[in-house]
């Protein structure tokens, strides 16, 4: 070291006097820089790093910057596979595993170099890129005895989820992939459709956010499961719903595949930070399509809880006791058409699930006890906008 600058002669210049060592291609000579100075405190020596100014630098090209994989991820700047995990799909990374970049250290379902992107935590699954939200919602026909329709439970029952164990999880009476089309799927039915108290599945719900400006468009929408105390969870068992749109103001509504939905009466700001909506508040004002039916979006316990109105057999948004399009005539049709039922008797019970089962029981009744027909009945019949009680009154889904 002649010049004795911490670089060794032949490292400076290379053996040619007019070309000094340049080891990570920036352009200034190792003569000017040195093993162990970090300019721009990424954790990759000045030597080694080929922008000594750029904090972001990725030096091992795994998608995160030097300076997020230190101070952030704790992970080997210099390193594209920091803890070598290897996987039968290797990525950019002589086949010996996930890069730093594409794993996701808190299974949410973002990688770790989406969620630094984003600026959430990848350490922690309920802070993902998107935005995130809690949801409560109660059920009408859960919510009750179907031998007692007058008397709410303190929590709905799961009397799909214990006929689904008692099947086996075969997926009879509570299925493990969504009824509403999109795919998701419960991994460990053993597990999240298991007795869990209150916590326990009750059925598939789906959220949706809508459109600030429009609210009839649906911009995300995320299929769920419904627990006996009313909180939505992930097919995971999460209870903070992540969806994949940008932070900001959206209606929030919950579906159901036989009741009928709800939606905020206003766009709800959302952002990565968890923001809780409970459709079961009575104090809460709910979105509708005309004054009739203000207060009268749900259905009201005589203990102070909204629920979702039961009754809509086929799925239309409506529930009609009497006329065209009623929903006893497709309740019907379940029954006699049912292959089992080989004289076509309307006394015949259907197992399975069925948006026809509209008291969430697992069997599909037309007549005798415990029937579907009452509770449709029973929701037409006593429907706030019902003013005068008649029959042939349709009760509308308030949705727009």
């Amino acid at each position: 070291d002649s010049d004795n600058d911490g670089e060794a002669d032949g490292a400076e210049v290379g053996g040619d006097a007019n070309n000094p060592t340049d080891t990570d291609g920036d352009s200034t000579p190792d003569v000017f820089e040195s093993s162990i100075d970090d300019a721009d405190s990424d954790g990759v020596a000045d030597e080694f790093d080929a922008d000594d100014a750029d904090p972001n630098n990725d030096s091992d090209g795994d998608g995160i910057g030097n300076t997020d994989e230190r101070d952030i991820l704790g992970t080997d700047p210099l390193d594209a596979d920091s803890d070598s995990t290897n996987t039968p799909l290797p990525d950019n990374e002589n086949d010996n595993g996930i890069d730093d970049g594409d794993e996701d250290f808190d299974g949410d379902g973002y990688s770790n170099a989406d969620e630094l992107n984003a600026g959430t935590d990848p350490f922690d699954p309920s802070s993902a890129p998107g935005v995130n939200v809690a949801v409560k919602v109660l059920l009408q026909a859960a919510m009750y005895s179907p031998l007692d329709p007058s008397t709410p439970l303190a929590v709905m029952r799961d009397t799909l989820r214990i006929r689904e164990a008692a099947a086996g999880f075969t997926g009879s009476f509570l299925p493990a992939t969504s009824p509403y089309g999109d795919g998701a799927t419960v991994s460990n039915v053993v597990s999240v459709f298991g007795n869990q108290g209150n916590n326990s599945v009750v059925d598939w719900v789906q959220i949706q956010l809508r459109d600030a400006a429009d609210p009839s468009v649906i911009v995300a929408e995320s299929a769920a499961l419904v627990q006996r105390d009313g909180d939505v969870m992930t097919v995971d068992g999460l209870t903070n719903l992540n969806l994949n749109v940008a932070p900001g103001s959206y209606y929030v509504a919950v579906a159901h595949h036989n009741h009928l939905g709800a939606m905020t009466a206003a766009p709800v700001s959302l952002s990565g930070a968890s923001v809780t909506i409970d459709f079961s508040d009575t104090t809460a004002d709910f979105w509708n399509s005309t004054a009739v039916y203000d207060g009268a979006e749900q259905h009201e316990t005589n203990d102070a809880r909204y629920a979702l109105w039961a009754g809509d057999a086929d799925d239309n948004g409506s529930v009609v006791f009497t006329g065209a399009g009623n929903d006893v005539d497709v309740i019907f049709n379940i029954v006699l058409q049912d292959p089992g039922n080989i004289f076509q008797v309307s006394s015949f019970l259907v197992n399975g699930y069925w948006t026809s089962d509209i008291d969430l029981s697992g069997t599909t009744i037309f007549s005798g006890q415990g029937n579907e027909i009452d509770t449709v009945l029973n929701v037409v019949r006593s429907h706030p906008a019902n003013v005068v009680g008649v029959l042939s009154f349709t009760v509308l889904e308030q949705l727009p």
